[in-house]
């Protein structure tokens, strides 16, 4: 008696079908292959490639239908190191393992939803299209039948990332999450690697996922540095190759000191009374200064005090960003703006010199500016209502349960869990007096 698995449905064919349409393609696959296209006219071309494309694609159903039966009976095992379909596949056939798995994933869509493979066999979805759709109709988020299949109906004949937007509609219409439970859930699926690749050597190959709104921030940083680079009539580079140029200049100006934040660091701030600056800027000497330091609240824009030399030197070649105070508090900094300006945060930088959170260590050049009272609740855009938070900090108080209050000489944080943490200004670090 035969060892191959025998028809478990109406639908299904025996072993010696299968094998037989297999060699079926084979063949027509070798004859096809011998074919010489020149002389054909363009309207038979025409409509060999598309149905050349639709039968790759029902075969690409098919192969990752039988992706998902192989993992089931671990085909590998006995035969291969692999230990995965994927990898058994990397490993006999010199397929990309990334590739395969997501072979299997498609497979997994179509066993739950065999009218997906109907309408990839009959042309009118993609499997890149299938792909996309598969969030909502396998899962935990997956949609209920009928809204399921409004949205298969839709997306016949669409492209994938077409097919990307009427998913996230759909699931976004669906879901019952505040935008804060929405804004955690995508956060918490953010990842990136970068790995050899397996099919390139010699290369690696980079892959993740990021919430849009921090994707449009690498983006803009990409895309900024490519503009730099020109596009005239001597750029061979595509613009892919040069916004993968852009991600390694990016980083090498960081590696090398050259790029430290997602802002110019504010190293020509300088706060203290007009007459001490006026004064300074007329000395040669530190007999203005206590020893070593400047009076008050000299500082630099990372919150480090200057000595008088330094901050003469930060005179004589930079644009001098002023800023006088009084007490604790800066001054006239120009109010009833919503946005931070740059003049308001270089203030920001001066006083808080970094992220206001405690434990948290980020500089200014990394960090926002943030309203303790919300604009739109009527908080003001100056001083006493701005504190800077980094990226991270700044996205948790606009969290559910957290809330800021005071001003920012007496900042109180609150936990969802209602306890209470304090955020004082930090005090100046000195810099070490001079021999």
């Amino acid at each position: 008696m035969s060892n191959e698995p025998q028809p478990t449905g109406d639908g299904d064919l025996d072993p010696t079908a299968i094998m037989t349409a297999f060699g079926a393609i084979a063949d027509a696959v070798a004859a096809l292959g011998s074919v010489s296209w020149a002389g054909h006219g363009s309207t038979f071309i025409a409509r060999r490639l598309l149905q050349a494309t639709t039968l790759i694609e029902a075969l690409r159903a098919v192969h990752a239908r039988l992706v998902v039966a192989a993992e089931e009976l671990q085909v590998w095992q006995g035969s291969s190191s692999a230990k995965d379909v994927a990898g058994y596949l990397a490993e006999y056939t010199g397929a990309a393992y990334g590739e395969m798995r997501r072979q299997h994933d498609l497979g997994q869509l179509l066993e739950a939803v065999p009218e997906v493979g109907e309408r990839i066999a009959d042309g009118l979805l993609s499997t890149g299209t299938a792909r996309a759709l598969a969030p909502a109709l396998v899962g935990d988020q997956a949609l209920p039948d009928d809204a399921a299949a409004d949205l298969l109906q839709s997306a016949l004949g669409a492209a994938p990332k077409h097919a990307q937007r009427l998913t996230a509609d759909a699931l976004a219409a669906a879901r019952t999450e505040t935008a804060e439970e929405t804004v955690t859930r995508l956060r918490g699926l953010r990842t990136f690697t970068l790995a050899p690749s397996l099919d390139q050597p010699g290369m690696h190959r980079a892959s993740g996922l990021l919430v849009s709104e921090d994707a449009e921030r690498v983006i803009a940083a990409l895309r900024s540095m490519h503009a730099t680079a020109g596009d005239g009539p001597d750029e061979a580079r595509t613009p892919d190759q040069q916004l993968a140029d852009a991600l390694l200049d990016l980083s090498a100006l960081y590696l090398s000191g050259k790029v430290s934040g997602g802002q110019q660091r504010p190293t020509g701030l300088v706060v203290t009374t007009p007459d001490q600056l006026h004064a300074l800027a007329d000395q040669h000497t530190d007999t203005c200064c206590t020893p070593g330091t400047l009076p008050g609240v000299a500082r630099s824009g990372t919150g480090d005090a200057l000595l008088a030399p330094s901050l003469r030197e930060r005179l004589c070649d930079i644009v001098l960003h002023r800023v006088t105070a009084a007490g604790s508090e800066v001054l006239d900094l120009g109010r009833g703006e919503r946005l931070v300006d740059r003049k308001l945060f270089l203030a920001l930088a001066a006083r808080d010199g970094g992220c206001r959170h405690p434990g948290c260590h980020r500089p200014p050049a990394w960090c926002h500016g943030h309203h303790i009272v919300h604009w739109t609740d009527g908080g003001r855009t100056d001083p006493s209502n701005c504190v800077l938070l980094c990226a991270y900090h700044h996205g948790l108080v606009h969290r559910a349960g957290w809330t800021m209050t005071g001003t920012a000489t007496h900042l109180t944080i609150t936990r969802p869990d209602g306890t209470h943490i304090h955020a004082p200004p930090p005090q100046p670090r000195r810099q070490p007096v001079a021999a």
